[in-house]
């Protein structure tokens, strides 16, 4: 039912008995629901689970603790064609599911009563009040609403309530896909590795295709109306549901929090000038040491600086005689141009 890098809250497959873990040489743990003595049992089972929303789930067969295929030579692994099929429909409910048990239910006449409930519950826009369509990233399915810390401080957060009681979380709200693709990366990086992208239109998931011929048949007045979110945020006595106010704006924080500038001095190819030496020696503490793929020496500051600060940091260097100090960006360690670090500083 999924795989992690990071510890998981233990919470986060509650409504699952029995549930283990298994981790592997990469140190990821895949964990698995149910002991099953046979294939169809086991089959009905992965049915009933991708009902839940664990769209990719699938069975694998272990023989003495070790794990085989289910026939000779095959194991039953969805493609990854199939996945995305599974990730793009609408969602689908038998009737033999587990909502017996649960005791969420959709009220029409106040379509929030059952997230606000949870005094503890994480801030959640329950898609159910949105109108127009969206894009969002999808981000796991649980049992009751979870607060913050169990769903990895992901926000901001959306709340679908599902025909069987489950509620369905995905993050942010995109009038455009590459934007909510870009997001998905983000949230795959803070643990949740099979998050995906998906839509909804007047508070229904529909398919990616489906979302896709609306906007090429009606244009942008299709999409969901953000001054309109405002209002429900201010309706509903200044809950932080609502976070974002361009398609854009969460991404682009997101890069900016990654922006790191810092002084290198260099690249010295064969003998480093006695002059450079001195002064580097003076800020031996504040400086590391490094060498390019060509052999080339390297010098670059410690830590992280603003753009303001680099520029104070390079004009010191320069009066104390090393003249090819200059500024460099990284964006999540990699380098960039400053002028591209500038530019996403300013969006």
């Amino acid at each position: 039912v999924g795989a992690f890098r990071n510890p998981i809250p233990r919470t986060l497959f509650s409504e699952f008995d029995p549930i283990m873990g298994e981790r592997l040489s990469s140190g990821i743990v895949r964990y698995k629901v149910g002991l099953f003595l046979d294939r169809n049992t086991a089959s009905k089972a992965k049915n009933k689970i991708r009902d839940l929303g664990y769209s990719d789930a699938f069975v694998v067969r272990y023989v003495d603790g070790q794990r085989t295929g289910l026939n000779e030579n095959t194991v039953d692994n969805p493609s990854p064609a199939s996945i995305k099929k599974d990730e793009e429909e609408d969602d689908t409910f038998s009737s033999n599911s587990s909502s017996s048990v649960r005791n969420l239910e959709f009220d029409p006449e106040n379509p929030t009563a059952y997230y606000d409930s949870y005094e503890s519950a994480a801030p959640a826009t329950q898609v159910e009040m949105v109108n127009g369509l969206f894009y969002t990233v999808q981000v796991g399915v649980f049992s009751k609403p979870v607060t913050s810390e169990n769903i990895f401080d992901i926000s901001p957060l959306n709340s679908d309530l599902m025909k069987n009681g489950l509620i369905k979380y995905s993050s942010g709200i995109f009038d455009d896909i590459a934007v909510a693709e870009q997001w998905k990366q983000s949230i795959r990086d803070k643990g949740v590795t099979d998050a995906f992208v998906t839509a909804y239109y007047n508070g229904e998931r529909i398919s990616l295709d489906r979302a896709s011929s609306m906007l090429s048949n009606s244009g942008d007045g299709v999409l969901a109306d953000l001054d309109e979110m405002d209002e429900l945020h201010s309706d509903r006595q200044g809950q932080a549901v609502w976070e974002m106010v361009s398609t854009s704006e969460l991404f682009a924080e997101e890069v900016r929090d990654q922006i790191q500038f810092k002084i290198r001095m260099g690249p010295y190819i064969e003998k480093i000038p006695d002059k450079d030496v001195k002064v580097i020696l003076d800020f031996e503490n504040n400086v590391e040491y490094g060498r390019r793929e060509d052999g080339a020496i390297v010098y670059t500051t410690k830590g992280n600086m603003t753009y303001e600060e680099a520029q104070k940091w390079r004009q010191t260097f320069i009066e104390s005689g090393i003249t090819n100090a200059n500024i460099i960006a990284l964006q999540a360690g990699e380098e960039i141009s400053v002028k591209q670090a500038l530019d996403f500083l300013l969006k």
